[in-house]
């Protein structure tokens, strides 16, 4: 990337309900910005105000696909404007160890590296949109906006939270030079399991499969809808704190994560 280059990462979430842990991933990417020197701009529910009114009239009731689509928008507005590069970083994306953050942003564009555990086809290599940048001129970025407009018109994924994300990301053959890696994924299960670990220790099942030392993670905050009432301020805890111990780099939580 060239010193005069100008970059802007993109954030966006709701002005109400909002736990401290999303203020913490906020803290911690905006934080990355700044001593990158990268511009940082934060956007409330305006932000679905990108996507035409015929898509929000479709994913009413599917925030998760409107925010792909906003996104991408919203990117390609900057891009238009005085952007060279623009970021895009999901609210509940923390970040813990920049050194470890493998952006090159001398290519055209970049996917999160994204590990997956299902219990139905086991452990897989994926990609997601949660963490991405487009370079001005790049064609990926009207490529996957199209694919995305093409796939809303399908009944089949009107419904699927990860429908033009993670599963459409994952069918584009993207090649292994423009995924982002050192970043990983924490759902509830995984945060409940370690420190419900004697030994507070992060799996091996995970460890072993990463490809690299991790600087950053996705906290999964669309498994807070599932929680209510006392259980939401229970989950909530769970991963305000598993968001602090990152952030200060415990390595008797965290052994040989953080190398």
């Amino acid at each position: 990337m060239k010193s005069h280059e100008n970059v802007v990462v993109l954030q966006s979430f709701r002005s109400y309900d909002v736990p401290d842990w999303i203020e913490i991933c906020r803290k911690s990417v905006k934080q990355f910005a700044s001593e990158r020197g990268y511009g940082y701009e934060f956007m409330g529910d305006e932000f679905f105000d990108f996507a035409p009114p015929w898509i929000r009239e479709i994913y009413a009731q599917n925030i998760w696909s409107l925010s792909d689509i906003c996104r991408l928008e919203w990117i390609k507005k900057r891009l238009g404007e005085k952007a060279d590069i623009v970021i895009w970083a999901d609210i509940d994306i923390l970040v813990f160890d920049q050194r470890h953050m493998l952006l090159d942003l001398e290519k055209s564009y970049g996917f999160s590296y994204e590990p997956c555990f299902n219990e139905e086809k086991g452990f897989h290599h994926g990609l997601n949109n949660a963490l991405m940048f487009f370079r001005r001129g790049s064609d990926m970025l009207d490529q996957y906006l199209t694919l995305c407009y093409e796939r809303v018109k399908m009944d089949a994924y009107k419904t699927v939270r990860t429908g033009i994300g993670p599963d459409l990301l994952r069918n584009m053959n993207i090649d292994d030079a423009h995924i982002i890696h050192g970043i990983t994924i924490f759902n509830i299960a995984m945060m409940l399991a370690i420190f419900n670990d004697p030994d507070k220790r992060i799996p091996d099942f995970i460890t072993n499969k990463l490809k690299s030392a991790v600087g950053a993670a996705n906290l999964c905050l669309n498994e807070r809808q599932f929680f209510s009432g006392e259980e939401r301020h229970k989950y909530d805890f769970v991963v305000e704190e598993f968001s602090r111990a990152l952030i200060d780099k415990s390595q008797d939580l965290f052994p040989g994560l953080l190398n």
